[in-house]
């Protein structure tokens, strides 16, 4: 699918899950798994955020008490929601509508980077942009993202060992129910720590 083409899909949130044209990409029901990649990162930093969902991962951050938190989300309508809730977010927040291939080479650097995206396209996996986000860690930084792969794709171990000493992959295997189907019964989630730190 074309980036036009998912800017331009209809959203509706059924119980809870948010659809975009007919893929659930988030559910409310994921707010554990959310909350525990937030809080790999480190606190009081400025954090990236790739997605903004139905905002779980800003909510957590904010009450978490990072310094400020930035938000990259493709879709136009989960964009603008995202950019209301950032106007009255508790830490200082920005919410940027575009693809993070075309805003990352446009920031700077931050001292957690979460990947939570959808991957829309052969080219949106937690891989490609773990390459393209190492310049924009900060050193000591931390990496989290996740991944329906098990065992993570070699790949994904090699983009994090060319920018991090420590690489861990945790492993979540009961799933919660709700509306997303992965394509594995588990997730992996990748956190590393940028080397320098």
């Amino acid at each position: 699918m074309s980036g036009t083409d998912w800017r331009a899909l209809p959203i509706t949130n059924k119980d809870g899950t948010l659809v975009v044209g007919s893929h659930a990409v988030v559910d409310e029901a994921e707010l554990p798994i959310l909350e525990w990649m937030a809080s790999q990162l480190p606190p009081g930093g400025d954090v990236l955020v790739i997605g903004y969902g139905l905002g779980i991962v800003s909510r957590v951050l904010d009450r978490l008490g990072c310094r400020s938190q930035t938000v990259i989300e493709a879709h136009p309508e989960i964009a603008a929601a995202g950019m209301k809730w950032a106007a009255a977010a508790v830490q200082p927040s920005v919410t940027i509508e575009g693809f993070w291939e075309d805003v990352l080479p446009t920031l700077g650097t931050f001292d957690g980077i979460l990947y939570d995206s959808f991957e829309s396209s052969p080219t949106d996996r937690v891989e490609y942009f773990a390459a393209a986000a190492a310049p924009h860690l900060r050193p000591g930084g931390v990496f989290v993202g996740w991944s329906d792969m098990d065992p993570p794709r070699e790949s994904l171990t090699a983009a994090l060992l060319a920018f991090c000493d420590d690489v861990r992959f945790a492993v979540l295997r009961d799933l919660p129910k709700c509306g997303v189907r992965w394509q594995s019964d588990r997730l992996v989630f990748p956190v590393g720590i940028k080397r320098g730190g």
